[in-house]
């Protein structure tokens, strides 16, 4: 069991360089190394996020050479799998924009969290919402990275520049 010292999660940060953070508590570093590279530090370890594929995306997160974690889209679809090598069966991940961009991560029905932005405003709202099943914390902060880089990349594909991004993502914090 674990317990963030605040119960609202914040994202700060400039260009290439993102943190979250729980009230004062630093929960992970996350640098933007290269297109498709990320390296997200959580309590002095190093995971490294890798984005291949274009129609049918595989993202792989590997700590010391090690894989981790692997997210795996389907083709043309709103959905992905998640897979961690100490879980039973994969996450699902679903995109929807209805009409804020969310992505839900669930196990079966069991909703483990839910990331939004509300696009389309100009201070959007960012949302953070954690379920009740049970993850270990590096697991769940390695899925709020991944969350942060996906949403990263869809504003950046929809709603243009570096700058307005930035913007975007952090006016709520």
């Amino acid at each position: 069991m674990f317990a963030f010292t605040s119960d609202t999660l914040v994202w700060k940060g400039q260009t290439n360089h993102f943190q979250l953070f729980s009230g004062e508590e630093l929960l992970l570093d996350l640098l933007f190394l290269k297109s498709g590279e990320q390296e997200c530090r959580i309590n002095g370890r190093s995971f490294f996020f890798e984005r291949t594929g274009f129609w049918n995306p595989i993202y792989q997160v590997t700590e010391d050479g090690n894989q981790v974690m692997r997210m795996q889209h389907q083709f043309w679809g709103s959905k992905a799998f998640i897979s961690f090598p100490a879980l039973d069966e994969p996450l699902e991940m679903r995109y929807a924009n209805d009409p804020q961009l969310s992505l839900i991560i669930s196990k079966g029905t069991e909703q483990l969290i839910r990331y939004s932005l509300q696009l389309g405003l100009s201070k959007p709202p960012f949302r953070i919402e954690l379920g009740n099943f049970m993850l270990e914390v590096d697991h769940l902060l390695l899925l709020l990275a991944l969350c942060f880089i996906l949403t990263k990349d869809i504003v950046r594909e929809y709603h243009g520049g570096q700058d307005e991004l930035l913007f975007m993502l952090l006016a709520a914090a």
